[in-house]
């Protein structure tokens, strides 16, 4: 996919001249058939990849790896929808794309009939996060509670630094009013 060329032979294209996917011929076709189908969500999928390999590799059983394949299947759709509904072309390679290729596009405008165009960004994101957190290892609440402490470790910083700032300024103004005061008070003896 990254080094996908426009004018490498593939299913939607009739050239026949040199191949400059570094996969050969197989990766043109592929890299091909995954950027008109799906657009950047195809480079999505060497992570779903990664992830139903890591189920097959932990032997995490079946329905884990079935879920895990659908989880990523669906994150890939649906960040295809999120795309095509906000751009509609990206230049890649020499070309244009669609954004979120020709599936994306067509699951887009269904989506985009029935809710504007923020609900349908709303929708396609809360399906995108939605099957992330189903499909891959890591849990919700463990990256929650490491941001939130993470979080309160910052707060508690940005706190001790404005109130030492403050009792900075506190000190130079009161050294400022003492300074006047005395001038004040040497001016008028």
């Amino acid at each position: 996919i990254l080094t996908y060329s426009p004018s490498d032979p593939g299913f939607f294209s009739s050239s026949s001249g040199e191949i400059h996917n570094a996969c050969g011929k197989v990766g043109a076709y592929l890299a091909s058939l995954m950027l008109q189908c799906f657009g950047l969500g195809s480079f999505l999928l060497p992570a779903a990849i990664g992830f139903v390999s890591a189920s097959v590799y932990k032997r995490e059983g079946g329905v884990r790896i079935v879920g895990t394949l659908g989880g990523m299947t669906i994150a890939v759709i649906s960040i295809t929808v999120f795309l095509s509904i906000q751009w509609k072309y990206w230049p890649y390679a020499g070309s244009l794309l669609l954004t979120g290729g020709a599936f994306g596009v067509w699951v887009a405008e269904i989506l985009l009939k029935q809710f504007n165009s923020l609900g349908s960004s709303l929708v396609s994101l809360l399906i995108f996060c939605l099957s992330l957190a189903w499909s891959t290892p890591v849990s919700v609440a463990k990256v929650g509670a490491v941001i939130l402490r993470h979080l309160w470790r910052l707060t508690k910083i940005l706190a001790t630094t404005f109130a030492y700032l403050a009792g900075m300024f506190a000190m130079r103004l009161m050294q400022a009013i003492a300074a006047w005061s005395m001038k004040f008070f040497e001016s008028a003896a």
